[in-house]
């Protein structure tokens, strides 16, 4: 039903995470990232003493020698290379003056804690990471069959992939340190690397720069190759606290000497703040609608993330919760700009998140340079360097309030992110190991076979039971709510031919609801005293939770609110055949009735399925070759006597109950009835019939009157 998000539309959307965001303190957040490398077995690492470590370890005056490049002119890391980098970032011009010595500045500090050994935590391992230059590169993703191109400003990366960039005649692995001295060579002549093209799953962290539009010498923008090959490799096997001193020792000292040794102040994060008195929208602006026309957030988030071309059980999406509905209105006037340096990093965010079926979290940051800022987004530096670490995750936001990396206790700050980032795997870069990330399987590409045939090996286990991906169905567009997946995959069971054709839905759901095979256990209990609406409901094969990935465990950790946690659930279920819009005449009308005639069983039994549309009412041939219609998707459903969850916003535009679209029921003060779902039903029959264009209402009805005038 819905259309792919227009600009403005995706603008506000993001506009509205960012600005809810939670800034938090710097050093916190590094003591959870530093967790997150324990090896285990010994006392948690300590943060004060990593940032005095690596403080001693980077104000050695010239590095040892490597064991084995003696005779090879080696990219060299050093104490004062570090320094005057850091020296010629502040003397930066311009943006894109700023890239090189930013990325040569994060290249030396990595090489030079590749030797760095610190008690109780992990050696580099894989991703290896370096920081590369990501602009002029447009990186794409598809979100439901629409297309999105976005630049990047610079990026942390696998040697491997950058590697593919800077050196793709090369076909053997290159060492560490020669891929930083391609990248060195390709910075000093202001080269466009013609290599290939990055793709988001192997970005696996973006920084944002943003300096003064009104600097002199302006760098033109490089030139860009026009479709460059794709790369084709795997992976290889604070904030207040910044005017604490520093003891610092040697050659390091010295190159600090001119530096402020106070912190900084702090400016806040530069978000377009919301006019939160604004009356709440009554529906979705259609194309067409004037663009000063307030947008409700979550419709234009239903927009953004639905697509009318689903072939299986479509998730729903809630309206939000009632807590939330002073939150809801979004001016278009202070939203529409995507040149915002958070609003920017957000939505590259969105793109990893989205890179996977199963990305827990994203992690970026944001470089304000000096003299940028206005005083309507408060990013206002002076002179120096605003840093801010941003975590991306289902919950929200956690913004660190800036650090000045040309203090020295901010640049001890971004050394020890640095450290821990290195330390990293692919799981604590967001990809969980369970779920190998999937191609967008795009069936009109022609290489759609090929893509096929690589997934033959793609098995993932859930709730004991063994699965083979094949591909992904619809992926989730956003940061923050229950972000389903669908995938599909096929059981792997022995002796059993053909294997039965299933869907896992890969969801992050408030920790504190009801899980969806809860609810299908309840309506299986209903049906056995009412057997007729038995094939009505969907059948499941195995579940399982994640409760390892709750966004609790780092709001915890840097003292925020616990509250509205979630983590990931995956349920398989039997695949369905397609949504019933795809029927006609009296077939539309008999699975729809179905539908209906099961939905009021369960709800007299006492469940409350709260969220009828058109994606959630489907069909599937039986063992007799008739076509019935399934009740799908309970997500958002409720039992009878759930505390809570009764008054909840739930349901998808454009079906919701006109009661609920009011103030009181986007408020949360009308109670969600079963005269609700019964006028989504109606809706549902009136845009499958009268408003889907490929279908003319003639073909739709004939032969259906003397049904429908019978019901």
């Amino acid at each position: 039903m819905a259309q792919p998000p227009r600009s403005g539309q995706v603008s506000r959307i993001i506009s509205s995470d960012v600005e809810k965001r939670v800034e938090i303190e710097v050093k916190p957040l590094l003591a959870f990232l530093l967790k997150k490398i324990s090896s285990g077995g010994g006392p948690e690492p300590s943060l004060q003493k990593l940032l005095s470590k690596a403080t001693e370890w980077t104000a050695r005056e010239e590095e040892e020698e490597r064991e084995g490049e003696k005779e090879e002119a080696t990219w060299i890391a050093t104490s004062s290379q570090l320094m005057d980098h850091n020296r010629d970032f502040t003397k930066a011009e311009t943006e894109h003056d700023s890239y090189t010595p930013w990325i040569s500045m994060t290249n030396v500090a990595l090489a030079m804690f590749k030797d760095l050994e610190f008690d109780g935590v992990k050696k580099p391992g894989s991703p290896d990471i370096i920081c590369i230059r990501a602009d002029p590169h447009i990186l794409r993703y598809v979100q439901n069959d629409t297309t999105v191109e976005r630049k990047p400003d610079t990026v942390i990366v696998d040697k491997a992939t950058a590697q593919s960039l800077y050196v793709p005649v090369q076909a053997e692995p290159m060492r560490w340190r020669e891929i930083a001295a391609a990248i060195a060579s390709a910075e000093k002549s202001r080269r466009v690397i013609l290599g290939a093209t990055l793709d988001w799953i192997d970005v696996l962290s973006c920084c944002e720069h943003k300096q003064s539009r009104n600097k002199r010498n302006r760098v033109p923008s490089l030139p860009r190759r026009s479709n460059p090959p794709r790369a084709n490799h795997a992976h290889s096997s604070g904030g207040g606290d910044t005017n604490s001193s520093s003891s610092l020792t040697g050659p390091f000292k010295s190159q600090l000497k001119g530096f402020s040794n106070d912190g900084q102040h702090i400016y806040g994060l530069g978000v377009l703040l919301p006019d939160q008195n604004r009356a709440l929208p009554k529906r979705v602006r259609e194309q067409g609608d004037s663009e000063d026309e307030n947008v409700n957030y979550k419709s234009l988030k239903k927009e953004a993330i639905s697509s009318p071309r689903q072939t299986t059980s479509s998730p729903s999406y809630s309206m939000s919760k009632a807590s939330d509905s002073a939150q809801l209105p979004v001016p278009s006037k202070v939203q529409n700009d995507l040149s915002n340096p958070f609003n920017q990093a957000a939505e590259y965010a969105i793109a990893r998140l989205g890179a996977s079926q199963a990305m827990t979290h994203a992690i970026g940051s944001v470089r304000a340079g000096k003299d940028y800022g206005t005083r309507e987004t408060h990013v206002l530096t002076n002179s120096g360097d605003s840093f801010s670490i941003q975590w991306y995750d289902r919950h929200g936001i956690l913004s660190t309030r800036p650090i000045n990396v040309h203090t020295t206790s901010g640049l001890q700050l971004y050394l020890a992110f640095l450290f821990i980032l290195q330390r990293f795997d692919l799981a604590d870069w967001g990809m969980h190991p369970a779920f190998p990330p999937l191609p967008d399987m795009d069936r009109t590409d022609p290489n759609h076979a090929d893509l096929v045939e690589s997934l033959k090996n793609r098995i993932v286990t859930v709730g004991g039971k063994t699965f083979r991906l094949e591909g992904v169905r619809r992926k989730q567009w956003g940061i923050k709510g229950r972000s389903t997946s669908v995938v599909d995959c096929v059981e792997l069971v022995e002796d059993e031919w053909p294997p039965r054709s299933c869907v896992i839905k890969v969801s992050f759901p408030e920790e504190t609801r009801r899980r969806e095979h809860e609810f299908l256990d309840h309506a299986r209990k209903i049906a056995e005293a009412k057997p007729e609406i038995r094939e009505n409901i969907p059948d499941y094969l195995a579940y399982e939770e994640y409760k390892e990935t709750s966004s609790s465990d780092i709001r915890a950790s840097v003292g925020q609110s616990t509250v509205g946690s979630r983590h990931m659930y995956a349920i398989v279920l039997l695949r369905l055949d397609k949504p019933i819009r795809e029927l006609s005449g009296k077939q539309y009308w008999d699975v729809w009735w179905d539908c209906f005639d099961c939905h009021f069983a369960l709800w007299k039994g006492g469940l409350h399925h709260r969220d009828i549309s058109d994606g959630n009412l489907m069909y599937r041939t039986n063992m007799n070759g008739k076509i019935v219609g399934v009740l799908s998707d309970f997500d958002l459903s409720s039992l009878e006597g759930d505390k809570g969850h009764n008054s909840e916003r739930t349901g998808t535009l454009p079906f919701m109950a006109r009661d609920l679209l009011q103030p009181a029921g986007l408020e949360g003060r009308l109670q969600h009835k079963y005269e609700h779902d019964a006028e989504a039903f109606f809706w549902v029959a009136f845009i499958d019939t009268a408003l889907y264009p490929r279908k003319s209402i003639e073909d739709l009805v004939k032969g259906s009157s003397s049904f429908l005038f019978n019901v």
